[in-house]
């Protein structure tokens, strides 16, 4: 009898580990379709195919200690653009049971980090917390993400939080399951401080002058650009919008409606001022 029980407690194990096989080598299959998705859905973006490719290794990493990624950039770099195609239904949803997008706005209160995650998994709505409280929230999130494959997305960190304090199950991946926390801020430190190590992290940078002028010519439309005395004007307001793709489309977009040079030099010198104010970062990381 007990010959019998040790034979059926390995067939249990064996068709165990086939199932995980089975279940590596779909994954392995969808991997290059996913990264074509997240092209997809970044192909309004410019110059950030590098960053795609990365963000998707990282993603689709099984190695140990592989769970920290940090992007960080100043505002209007595009981080959030960056992000959003991961939060989504599609393509990264069937590698994690949850994903987790928090839009922190540069917050770095541990509080606040808890209280999003809280909201996300329906743990909490709103309201005021005693210190009771905030311990046993930050205990119902650890037992729920313990026993989950997770992907959090930190979006807007202003400084480093302490994740187990905020009920996050450290260190990542005990359970062996793929559980991965991606820090978007304006800092590189910020990304180093909370354990992203220095090849996982990456720079969201300016667009080169082609790129820049490219993506501002795009949003205009060529047939406005074909104006003799509004080509000038567009070239010294895209160079104003410094390489940063959010304020490219800001101002460029707009002035796709506007087909009227006189009208072009009146919104020209007031998009250079707001431009020079800094205006259009206040809006999107």
């Amino acid at each position: 009898m007990w010959l019998l029980i040790k034979i059926i407690h390995h067939m249990i194990k064996f068709k165990g580990a086939i199932a995980k096989l089975e279940e590596a080598a779909a994954r392995a299959h969808d991997r290059p379709a996913r990264l074509d998705q997240l092209r997809s859905a970044c192909h309004h973006l410019t110059g950030v195919d590098s960053h795609l490719s990365r963000m998707h290794d990282f993603l689709e990493s099984d190695l140990p200690g592989d769970d920290r990624l940090g992007i960080w950039g100043r505002r209007g770099a595009g981080k959030t653009s960056l992000l959003t195609p991961l939060h989504q239904p599609r393509p990264y949803h069937a590698l994690f049971d949850r994903v987790l997008y928090l839009a922190l706005g540069g917050s770095s209160s541990v509080a606040d980090v808890r209280r999003c995650i809280g909201i996300c998994l329906g743990y909490y709505s709103h309201g005021e917390l005693t210190p009771a409280d905030e311990r046993a929230l930050a205990r119902l999130i650890r037992r729920d993400l313990s026993r989950r494959s997770f992907l959090l997305l930190l979006d807007g960190l202003g400084a480093p939080v302490d994740l187990a304090a905020a009920g996050v199950p450290v260190p990542l991946g005990k359970s062996g399951r793929r559980q991965k926390v991606v820090v978007a801020s304006e800092t590189p430190d910020v990304c180093a401080l909370m354990g992203c190590a220095a090849d996982n992290v990456v720079e969201i940078g300016r667009l080169g002058e082609d790129d820049a002028s490219g993506l501002f010519r795009d949003c205009v439309g060529d047939k406005i650009l074909q104006n003799s005395r509004i080509r000038p004007l567009a070239k010294e307001m895209a160079e104003a919008c410094g390489g940063l793709p959010l304020a490219l489309r800001m101002f460029g977009c707009p002035m796709s409606a506007i087909e009227h040079a006189d009208e072009w030099s009146f919104l020209h010198h007031f998009n250079v001022m707001t431009i020079s104010d800094g205006e259009p970062m206040r809006e999107r990381r």
